[in-house]
């Protein structure tokens, strides 16, 4: 038996995590049938307290899905790999796959032996290993509730054994590794260095992954230098070739992605000023 939910309205893409918080649960009896279902409705692999579609309310999940949007590996690639490691897992591409030159843009599903952590800070630490593992996927497959648009279709189911979920890192492991990468931002910082990947994005445009991604992870390093909201806005939202080939509704979307990314940065920096205050 096999659980997802599907949103509660019918969404369009471009309408962003905000505007989806409501998703009913249903059940299916087979994971084949997952791929007449995903072909049309928007969902979640998650289960929710309330049928509330956030991290906090996060029930259960028996899927692990990986989204690929930069054409490496290709579909191809990546059918050939998953039918040789033998896992139970269905392919389908996106709705921008091979459009404007984006190259091979997909999603893949696969089975899973039972329950990930479900905090979401432990829930990360597995999708990077799981992410070393098959690289490069989308960055934002981390997030504990996401939820997904429609495929344009299904190109390919196999049958074959679970996955298995790796282990986690602890909570303490991980707060103790967030406060040294922000000790670390704001020591460097306070030479005018700036994180190397921050610095190739807001100089040269480049980024890693995802566009998204990088530009939250940009305001939150700019944040942890004691930045003002309004100066990272501009810098983020500048940075070269950014916004090149954007949707004028993913454009529209940016300020509040970024500001999401610096509220994070900020709450760090205070953090790290209130304990070494006194020091």
């Amino acid at each position: 038996m096999l659980h997802i939910s599907l949103s509660c309205v019918k969404s369009k893409p471009g309408e962003y995590k905000t505007k989806i918080k409501k998703m009913y649960p249903i059940s299916l009896d087979k994971f084949s049938d997952l791929a007449n279902i995903i072909t049309k409705e928007t969902w979640s692999p998650s289960i929710y307290n309330h049928n509330h579609r956030t991290n906090a309310n996060q029930l259960s999940t028996n899927l692990l899905v990986l989204d690929y949007d930069k054409g490496i590996p290709s579909l191809n690639e990546m059918a050939i790999q998953m039918q040789v490691e033998g896992y139970r897992h269905m392919i389908g591409v996106t709705r921008s796959h091979q459009e404007k030159g984006n190259g091979d843009r997909y999603r893949v599903i696969i089975a899973t032996n039972g329950q990930p952590a479900l905090h979401p800070e432990q829930y990360k630490s597995q999708m990077v290993k799981i992410m070393s593992r098959w690289p490069i996927p989308d960055d934002s497959c981390k997030d504990f509730a996401r939820y997904f648009f429609p495929c344009r279709e299904i190109v390919s189911i196999e049958d074959g054994k679970l996955f298995e979920w790796p282990g986690y890192d602890s909570l303490e492991i991980i707060e103790d590794r967030k406060k040294r990468r922000t000790s670390k931002v704001i020591v460097q910082g306070s030479f005018g260095v700036l994180p190397n990947k921050t610095r190739l994005f807001l100089n040269k445009g480049k980024w890693e992954v995802s566009r998204r991604n990088t530009c939250v992870k940009a305001a939150a390093d700019l944040g942890r230098l004691g930045w003002q909201l309004d100066k990272t806005l501009s810098v983020v939202f500048n940075a070269p070739k950014f916004k090149d080939e954007l949707e004028q509704v993913d454009i529209d979307d940016l300020p509040r992605q970024i500001e999401n990314g610096w509220n994070l940065g900020r709450a760090d920096y205070e953090r790290y000023r209130e304990s070494n205050t006194d020091k």
